[in-house]
Order: structure tokens, then C-alpha cells, then sequence
């Protein structure tokens, strides 16, 4: 990282009235903490989830050193903050335990870039491409990776095309477990309804999402699952009907029924039962739209998000 960052230079904020430092968290600091100080302003740091930890849920084993790294490194950036922005409960409760102080630390789950993500997206280009009309498309977004539970999405969504011949699942992104699932496609004999669109630049991401008739949030089990899936998020802001596990905060965050459908995380029967159920039901599927939609305008923007924190500091906007 650099020693001067960019927002540091001579000129930069001349002529502006800044209010807060807001910093994404990550393993070393960035220069937010210099700013506010020099600025006179609070300084907000947002932590997805603190980089030791998280590593550790997924398999990365740093003996030792990786201790050392977060009581000295993540500690202490995040104690350093006069408010720390957490996605879950799970992740204030460690945050907690890292040493900040519980009254700077609070909840604030994922939200989206209004501009970016909105129900006006038009997708006709990504549904020409991909043949889309006449057709059924169940969606996910996101890195294949093992957590995700696409292995079980995948036999999910066999048992939904053999009744819905007309439906296709399309999976938006890579990683480690696309060949594993391509593969698998092919052993399930549905590899012709499934499409794997490929990394895509984020801008790009609204216009896919546009076409799921279904969208799908996954995950294999509710164990560690510690994060805010900004897919879900992102999903809502096109009023898009979505399925989610029932995990983390998910179940006493959402509605089920009335503003999503959850089901049991890992468990491919009960996934393809909820999408069998949007597929069917007119009404269900039309009421989940219109609740993405209200939720959205509620609550599920960064201007939401930096209202209320700029309410917990004081900050006049």
C-alpha cells in the first residue's frame, strides 16, 4: 500500500466540506485515520469481517504469526475508530473481542450504490445474448466457492428443470469451484440449461440480475456464516423475488413468505421446493417483487446506511 494514497495528495479535498473518514476495513490500515485526525472529523471504519478471522473460517492456517497480525495489526486499526460498522452480529461480537469497545461498535448490514443498482436497469442486451426470451432464469451471482453450497443448487435446480423444462439457472461469476460445477452440470445431465456467464465487470452485474425471474442467494450450511451477502442486497434493488438461507441474521432480518423465501440451508429438496413455488404461484412471486422493491426504498441504500451513522455521531447533513 502507499505511503501517500491518492486522497492524500496537496489539492484533493481543498473546497470540501468533509464531515466523516469512512474506511472499508481490511488486514493493514489505510490512511483514514490520518485524514480524520487532520480533517478535525470522525473517523467510521466498515468491516465486512475482520481478515484473521475470517481467513481462519476458511481454511488459511497462519500459526501463530496470524495471532500476532490481528492483535497488532486489525486491533488495533479497529479501536483506533470512533465508530466501527459492523455486517452481522457474528462479526461485532469478535470485533468486540478484538477490543473495541462495544459503544463504538454497532450493526450496519450491507447495502447498494443506488445509481448502480435500481429497478430501472434494462436487461435486453444480456437476454439477446444469452437467448433469454421465452425462458425461465433462475440467478445467482457471486465467487464459486465451496460455501456458497452451489454443488447443491446445482442438483437443486435438475429437479426443477424436469418439471419446468422451460427454465435455465444462470451463475454469474468464478473461482475455485467453477470447473467442479461445471463438471457436475454435465453428470447431472443439465448442462444445456445451465449457463455460466463468466467474470463480469461490476457495472456490468445490474444488467444480468435484470433477467432473474428468480434469484437465488446460497450458502452450504448455517455454520460461521458471518457475512451480509450483498447479492441479497443487490437483488432487492431491482425487485427481484429471492430465496436465501436460513442463516446468520437472514431469519430475523427478512419475512419469509412475505418478503423472501428461505430455506434450509444445504438441503437441495427444500431449495428446489421454494423455487417449484415461485414458478407457480403468480401471486407469491409478484408480492416477493413488490416487498424487494418497498424494502429497498426503506432501507437498502448507502444513503441509508450513512444517515444513520452520521445520527449516532452528530453530524449535521
Amino acid at each position: 500500500k502507499p505511503k501517500v494514497w491518492p486522497i492524500e495528495k496537496p489539492g484533493i479535498l481543498d473546497f470540501k466540506r468533509v464531515k466523516l473518514v469512512w474506511e472499508r476495513h481490511d488486514l493493514f490500515s489505510g490512511p483514514g485515520r490520518r485524514l480524520a485526525n487532520k480533517l478535525g472529523v470522525p473517523f467510521v471504519i466498515s468491516v465486512e469481517a475482520p481478515a484473521v478471522w475470517e481467513a481462519e473460517k476458511w481454511g488459511v492456517k497462519r500459526p501463530l504469526w496470524g495471532r500476532w497480525l490481528e492483535k497488532y495489526f486489525e486491533a488495533e486499526s479497529l479501536k483506533g475508530a470512533d465508530l466501527v460498522c459492523c455486517v452481522s452480529d457474528e462479526v461485532r461480537n469478535k470485533v468486540i473481542e478484538m477490543g473495541v469497545s462495544p459503544e463504538k461498535a454497532i450493526v450496519s448490514h450491507n447495502r447498494v450504490d443506488s445509481s448502480v443498482f435500481h429497478p430501472m436497469i434494462d436487461g435486453v442486451e444480456i437476454q439477446k445474448k444469452f437467448n433469454l426470451v421465452g425462458k425461465k432464469v433462475v440467478g445467482w451471482t457471486g465467487s464459486f466457492r465451496s460455501f456458497h453450497g452451489l454443488d447443491s443448487m446445482l442438483l437443486a435446480f435438475k429437479n426443477v428443470h424436469e418439471k419446468h423444462p422451460e427454465t435455465v439457472l444462470m451463475l454469474v461469476g468464478d473461482g475455485m469451484e467453477l470447473e467442479t460445477i461445471r463438471r457436475q452440470a454435465q453428470e447431472f445431465k443439465i448442462a444445456d440449461a445451465v449457463i455460466f456467464a463468466g467474470r463480469q465487470p461490476f457495472i456490468n452485474i445490474p444488467h444480468f440480475v435484470a433477467n432473474f425471474d428468480v434469484a437465488l442467494v446460497g450458502a452450504s450450511s448455517d455454520e460461521g456464516f458471518h457475512y451480509s451477502p450483498l447479492k441479497l442486497r443487490e437483488y432487492l434493488a431491482l425487485g427481484k423475488a429471492v430465496i436465501a438461507p436460513m442463516a446468520g441474521n437472514l431469519p430475523a432480518l427478512f419475512k419469509d413468505g412475505i418478503e423472501l423465501l428461505l430455506y434450509r440451508p444445504g438441503d437441495s429438496d427444500d431449495l428446489a421446493k421454494k423455487i417449484n413455488m415461485l414458478l407457480e404461484d403468480p401471486l407469491l412471486h409478484s408480492t416477493l417483487k413488490s416487498k424487494a422493491l418497498e424494502l429497498f426504498e426503506e432501507e437498502g441504500t448507502w444513503v441509508h446506511e450513512l444517515t444513520r451513522v452520521c445520527t449516532l455521531l452528530n453530524i449535521k447533513i
